[in-house]
C-alpha cells in the first residue's frame, strides 16, 4: 500500500516497493536555497528515520539556483535517501541536468533518466545491491 503526502511544493508517495517517488507542484517555478531546505525538511518529516531510494520526476519547469543545486547535493540534501533517480522529460533538462551532476557531484549514486522504467529497474538495483552489502 502506498502512502502519500503533500506539501506546498512537492507530492510525495512511498511505494509498497520502498521507493520514494517526489514530484513537483507545477506551480513551482523557481528554486532557490531557502526552499530546497524547506522542500527537504518536509521529505525528512514523511519519510522519517527510514532511508529510501528516490525517484523524483522533474517537470522541467523549474529553474534552481546555483545554492539550491548544492544543497541538494551536499550532505543535508541527501540526508535519509540511498540513491536517486531524476526521471526528466526532454533533451534540453537532460542535458542541462547531466552537465550539472558532472559538475556538483552528489554523495550517493545519482542518474538522470528519460524512462521511468529504467529509472525504477536502476533504484531496484541499489536496493539490491544495499542488502547484499549488508548481509
Amino acid at each position: 500500500m502506498n502512502r502519500t503526502y503533500e506539501t506546498e511544493h512537492v507530492w510525495y508517495t512511498i511505494t509498497s516497493e520502498g521507493i520514494l517517488r517526489a514530484k513537483y507542484r507545477p506551480e513551482v517555478r523557481f528554486v532557490d536555497e531557502p526552499m530546497a531546505k524547506k522542500i527537504v525538511a518536509d521529505r525528512l518529516a514523511f519519510q522519517g528515520s527510514k532511508r529510501y531510494p528516490l525517484l523524483i520526476e522533474e517537470s522541467g519547469a523549474a529553474e534552481y539556483t546555483k545554492d539550491a543545486r548544492i544543497f541538494f547535493a551536499g550532505d543535508h540534501g541527501v540526508e535519509g535517501l540511498t540513491g536517486v533517480a531524476i526521471l526528466v522529460h526532454n533533451w534540453v533538462t537532460y542535458a542541462t541536468a547531466s552537465f550539472i551532476l558532472a559538475i556538483q557531484k552528489p554523495r550517493i549514486p545519482t542518474r538522470i533518466f528519460r524512462q521511468e522504467r529504467d529509472a525504477l529497474l536502476w533504484l531496484q538495483k541499489l536496493k539490491s545491491k544495499k542488502r547484499q552489502t549488508q548481509a
